[in-house]
């Protein structure tokens, strides 16, 4: 149906579906290379121009099928389509009369972003080569006349933050060079929710995939634990991952008393997040024995 042109966006939400599955299935096959092989990518794109959806751009706004199409996109290197649709997207991103619209629109080129990052790291040339791609980005709409910095923002910040966290997951086997995690830790502060700027950042640091520090870490946590846990409202798993990445570090570096504090503060500050009844708060002696115990259990993995 789709070479023929008679499919409609259902059918080939499911044909690219389908075919993702069949691959990953596979145990002989090499995803990246039979995505690429399959040509979906290169025949739904067909199937857009000749349906006349590639100028109407609808779409974009079905994230299922944009975040199913770019993988296959990516892994035959036909980036193109995916830019000009980001470019053309964010030149009318303001049109929609209605304010919810719009922020839903914005939402969905965020998203489409970010599939593009996710598929670039999985398919494509990694980790470092997405992140390089997301710079682009930036820079391009910035550039932008037609783009506000606020829309630009908001459309980096759900990609940014997929980033962040793979960084965090993979920067040490992935690559990334020094050059590239400076530039990406210098545009934190243009894309990043204020409230995370100084987290992502101290991340960034704790991370690094050959001199990990926690100095930044060290104050944040200062600040959340001076804020009585106000400033990190909002984003607290996320908060209770740095400080659990710090005392990793910090116990790496042989800085055990700063380690135990950073874990006190943790259970303090977020103990729902860790399964801790704050309602029922241990003596002095109890709330130190826990917190070596569970360091105990941090020097054991």
């Amino acid at each position: 149906q789709i070479a023929d042109g008679k499919a409609n966006l259902d059918t080939a939400n499911l044909a690219l579906d389908n075919q993702m599955k069949k691959i990953l299935a596979s145990p002989t096959l090499n995803p990246k290379e039979n995505l690429k092989i399959s040509e979906m990518g290169s025949l739904i794109v067909n199937w857009l121009w000749s349906s006349g959806q590639y100028e109407r751009m609808e779409f974009i706004k079905d994230r299922t099928f944009t975040t199913r199409l770019i993988p296959f996109l990516v892994a035959e290197r036909q980036y193109k389509p995916v830019w000009e649709w980001l470019q053309r997207s964010c030149s009318t991103v303001c049109q929609p009369s209605v304010k919810e619209a719009r922020l839903s629109f914005q939402k969905d080129i965020g998203m489409m972003l970010k599939a593009l990052l996710q598929s670039e790291f999985t398919y494509g040339s990694g980790l470092e080569s997405a992140m390089q791609l997301f710079m682009t980005s930036y820079k391009s709409l910035t550039l932008s006349s037609h783009v506000s910095i606020a829309i630009t923002q908001r459309i980096h910040t759900f990609a940014g933050a997929y980033l962040m966290w793979a960084y965090a997951s993979h920067g040490a086997s992935a690559g990334v060079n020094d050059h590239t995690i400076k530039d990406f830790e210098q545009s934190v502060g243009q894309w990043a929710p204020r409230n995370m700027v100084a987290p992502y950042r101290a991340l960034i640091d704790l991370c690094h995939p050959w001199t990990p520090k926690a100095s930044r870490a060290l104050q944040w946590i200062s600040m959340i634990e001076s804020s009585n846990g106000q400033l990190a409202k909002g984003n607290r798993q996320a908060n209770v991952q740095i400080g659990l990445k710090t005392v990793e570090v910090l116990l790496a570096q042989g800085s055990t008393k700063d380690a135990a504090h950073v874990m006190k503060v943790i259970q303090t500050t977020f103990a729902s997040e860790i399964g801790l009844d704050r309602r029922s708060p241990d003596s002095r002696e109890g709330q130190e024995e826990s917190t070596l115990r569970s360091l105990d259990m941090l020097l054991a993995t």
